[in-house]
């Protein structure tokens, strides 16, 4: 696409958006506790696998950890002869290969995964042996991991937090990036500070920095490579909001802006629709979001709206049609007769094609009430919301909707269960790996297949895995994050 086309056009995250959930699908069959983190990745905390697979012991043990490590790329070799906690990621990694082959074989997507005893460690090392491979990580390895990585790749030093902790370390050692360390490998922060240099900063220079105590904190665990994060399972819920943004050269005619809220506007209720379907819910709230002057020099503004009532009712009546249009196909389908030559019935087009119109007459109903309310707000920023660098729109505080066959008759007795009750249950996202620190001695827990489903206490080691779906997708240049 060129630059004029990507002044003019919005790029669509449709087909990535369907491929991950097809992925997420594939994980969480694969393993009860998923947290997606983005469109192309995800973390499976993978302790209760692990656990099995060891208390089974054996054969399947010892597979499972020379498959483990085979499968691998390393940052120093693991110890499965000496050390307990590397033979769990050994077998850890196994799963982790499990995972990502089931992903190819169903889907034919290929994924890049990292074993760790923590979410931090695991998604760099998903992203040093790309693409279609594995790295573990081992708790010796860690010094040697970060001092291999830039510290803007970490998550959370990506932005403001990270120039922050940049200049200080320029002013602290008195270097430009680049400096002790070198510039590090694995992401796209080329030339910085390496992720070990962190360590340098102590505890007083970031107080007297300026730093939140919660922030001084955090940032002292991640110079040791320590992360507490425990994988939250997200992978069937829905998403907290759905988005659709663009960026631009800067405008200063409020006209042009209105267009795109109308483009916006109208991507937005397209996947509202879908997602009505899917997660039953609608959303109650609307936020307007803009940055004013030039690319990344100022903040995000943004003003919260209601979702405008004209707008859910359309989208209502877009389900509506829906669904009634899915009844009519699957009843000409069952009643077609042939028509000569096989030639399609005249009267089941038309009617075919009236349904589509309905449907899209609801949908630009909705979005024409959405992009008036847009309209109407970024108007009222007016004039400091120009010139314009980037605009979009989130719907969001979703409530939910009456599961089909719901209403009285469920006051009477069972019925068949709902999706997400005892089914398989579909999300968004891509694939990760981690794990957290490994467990303390305990006394033996109770053992077989409920204890493997259940969920460990949060003071519990975590062995997880995380995995990078490849050709990873750029949200922020032209499009939505979820």
């Amino acid at each position: 696409m060129s630059m004029n086309d990507r002044q003019n056009r919005k790029v669509s995250l449709r087909r990535y958006r369907a491929a991950s959930a097809s992925i997420m699908r594939v994980l969480a069959s694969a393993c009860p506790r998923v947290e997606k983190a983005s469109i192309d990745e995800a973390y499976l905390d993978v302790t209760a696998e692990v656990d099995e697979i060891t208390r089974v012991g054996g054969d399947a043990l010892t597979s499972a950890i020379e498959r483990g490590v085979a499968e691998s790329g390393v940052v120093e070799p693991p110890d499965v002869l000496a050390s307990d906690v590397d033979r769990r990621l050994a077998v850890g990694a196994s799963v982790c290969a499990d995972v990502r082959r089931a992903v190819f074989e169903k889907l034919g997507y290929t994924v890049s995964g990292g074993v760790a005893h923590n979410k931090m460690l695991a998604k760099l090392a998903s992203a040093r042996n790309k693409p279609n491979k594995q790295t573990i990580v081992t708790l010796r390895a860690t010094d040697e991991m970060l001092a291999s990585l830039p510290m803007r790749s970490i998550r959370g030093l990506g932005g403001k937090l990270g120039e922050r902790v940049e200049s200080l370390l320029t002013t602290a050692l008195n270097v430009g990036p680049g400096g002790p360390g070198g510039g590090g490998r694995g992401s796209s922060y080329e030339g910085g500070f390496t992720a070990a240099t962190l360590s340098k900063l102590t505890h007083e220079a970031l107080t007297s920095a300026g730093f939140e105590p919660k922030t001084v904190a955090w940032l002292t665990r991640v110079s040791r490579g320590e992360d507490a994060e425990p994988v939250t399972p997200n992978a069937c819920d829905g998403v907290k909001s759905i988005n659709a943004f663009k960026s631009f050269q800067p405008l200063t005619d409020r006209r042009r802006v209105h267009s795109w809220l109308s483009a916006l506007s109208s991507e937005l209720t397209a996947r509202l629709i879908e997602d009505r379907a899917t997660q039953r819910r609608t959303p109650r709230s609307l936020k307007l979001e803009y940055r004013a002057n030039h690319f990344r020099e100022s903040d995000m503004q943004s003003k919260s709206l209601r979702f405008p009532a004209a707008a859910t009712a359309a989208l209502e009546r877009a389900e509506k049609a829906e669904k009634a249009a899915a009844t009519s196909a699957a009843a000409t389908s069952a009643d077609a007769t042939s028509v000569s030559g096989g030639a399609v019935d005249p009267d089941a087009a038309r009617e075919k094609e009236k349904e589509k119109t309905a449907i899209r007459a609801h949908a630009e109903t909705a979005a024409a009430e959405v992009a008036a309310a847009a309209m109407a707000a970024f108007d009222k920023a007016c004039p400091g919301a120009l010139p314009c660098t980037r605009i979009g729109l989130a719907a969001f505080d979703f409530t939910p909707l009456p599961r089909e066959g719901g209403g009285i008759a469920r006051f009477f007795g069972k019925t068949a269960a709902e999706p997400g009750q005892g089914q398989e249950r579909a999300g968004g996202g891509g694939g990760a790996t981690t794990t957290a620190p490994p467990p303390a001695a305990k006394p033996e827990p109770k053992r077989g297949l409920k204890a493997f489903f259940r969920p460990d206490p949060v003071d519990d080691g975590v062995d997880a895995a995380r995995e990078d779906v490849d050709d990873d997708v750029d949200d922020d240049v032209d499009d939505d994050v979820d």
